[in-house]
């Protein structure tokens, strides 16, 4: 099975470097890769369309800049609401991973997520 152009988004190719050393490199799912939980019931959580009905075991982690994992889900029925240990994290830059450990091609995503509350 081949992932279709669009199915989460558009597909993008990432590399995310800091100070010339490589993070993550690879593809991306594209689409929302901004959320502002301000309490305002839009973009309040990283949505991520179908994953939980089409793959029930994707692994998702998200990471701070230093490498420090934030979150992490078996599935995906809780969606990311930019917490971490239920206090907001600051505004940003975080990096997912998400593995969605089915035979599909590709089956592994990585990119930057912003958290933006502007509006707070």
């Amino acid at each position: 099975f081949h992932m279709p152009k669009g199915f989460f988004g558009t597909l993008q190719s990432v590399n995310v470097q800091v100070n010339g050393i490589t993070l993550f490199s690879g593809a991306s799912i594209g689409g929302n890769t901004i959320i502002s939980p301000n309490g305002d019931g839009l973009n309040d959580v990283w949505k991520l369309g179908f994953i939980e009905l089409l793959f029930p075991n994707a692994e998702i982690q998200i990471f701070n800049e230093w490498g420090q994992e934030l979150f992490t889900s078996v599935g995906y029925a809780e969606p990311w609401d930019g917490t971490y240990d239920g206090e907001p994290v600051p505004d940003g830059n975080y990096f997912y991973v998400i593995d969605l450990k089915a035979s599909v091609d590709p089956s592994l995503f990585k990119g930057v997520l912003m958290v933006l509350r502007k509006g707070e």
